[in-house]
């Protein structure tokens, strides 16, 4: 018996072992992961995090210089008033009180869509909201509210209901309250 060499059947064994070659090459030489965990630098962070704090901090005094001068400003001129109002971000309402809690002024800023009667009314006692309003913002101790010097500031409420305060002068019954968004 004479053996016939036969080439149809040498490609197929010839084409597995060149892909079985491309595989054990591709695994031997394919890219091994390895994880390496190296400790962290926190000088850059610490420096990171401290330049942040330091421009919240310089906006946060930016925002208050500009209410701090919105307060200082001629309150009774309204629409002067109300074009500063506009001009600061995130006010929406300025109300000027007097010693005993009394509202001497109360103006709305131009974006305001809402009833004017639900809008909350910083007050220090509920029994002294002006007629036809329902939403009192109840300073909770107006006694240290009272008793602040000049120039003292902060912030009242929560949530929605945050305003800020200034008490401009001693000698002038007056204080001035943002709502801001």
């Amino acid at each position: 018996m004479r053996f016939h060499f036969r080439p149809l059947l040498l490609l197929p064994a010839v084409a597995i072992f060149i892909a079985a070659a491309i595989l054990w090459g591709g695994v031997v030489l394919s890219k091994q992961v390895r994880v390496e965990r190296v400790a962290g630098d926190g000088t850059a962070l610490a420096t990171f995090s401290s330049g942040l704090q330091e421009e919240i901090h310089s906006l946060e005094n930016r925002y208050r210089d500009h209410l701090e001068t919105l307060c200082r400003g001629d309150l009774d001129d309204s629409f002067t008033l109300r074009d500063s109002i506009n001009a600061i971000v995130g006010v929406r309402q300025i109300s000027t009180l007097d010693t005993n809690g009394q509202v001497e002024q109360h103006l709305l800023a131009s974006e305001v869509e809402e009833d004017e009667a639900v809008i909350p009314l910083p007050v220090f006692d509920q029994n002294r909201l002006p007629v036809g309003r329902r939403h009192p913002f109840v300073i909770e101790d107006p006694a240290s509210f009272n008793g602040t010097k000049d120039g003292t500031w902060g912030w009242l409420g929560s949530g929605s209901e945050r305003f800020y305060f200034s008490k401009v002068s001693d000698h002038l019954p007056v204080r001035a309250i943002f709502r801001t968004k």
